[in-house]
């Protein structure tokens, strides 16, 4: 038991460790704020005029006072320039550490929206 247990965790860290390699985060913008925001470029599938993708940032200013970073799912229009939230965490320190908060469809606002950002983003990953 104990053998299987521990090739189990093995294969698990490998597996994490590897995943990580494919990750091809790419900054993208900042904000006016100074939040830079980066892109997964090697996770980006697309669905007709459909684009999926993660986006990383790291805040200067805390999200609701106490959220330093956020990976955020995404489902782009590339023809509108619109997105909409799929799933998201919060990290309570940059990069990705601390403490989280997950959110997914049903406690994400599930309506189309655009900003300057959005619009930005979404030129650079569609290749307009």
């Amino acid at each position: 038991m104990k053998k299987l247990m521990l090739t189990t965790s093995l294969l698990l860290s490998l597996n994490c460790y590897s995943n990580q390699d494919t990750n091809e985060w790419e900054f993208v913008v900042e904000s006016d704020t100074g939040t830079k925001f980066y892109i997964d470029m090697n996770n980006i599938t697309r669905e007709g005029e459909f684009i999926f993708y993660w986006i990383f940032g790291n805040y200067i200013t805390p999200v609701g006072n106490e959220y330093y970073s956020s990976l955020i799912q995404n489902k782009g229009n590339c023809q509108t320039l619109e997105r909409i939230r799929l799933n998201a965490t919060f990290y309570k320190e940059l990069n990705g550490k601390g403490d989280t908060i997950n959110l997914d469809e049903s406690s994400i606002n599930d309506e189309w929206e655009t900003t300057e950002l959005i619009k930005h983003t979404l030129r650079k990953i569609c290749g307009s």
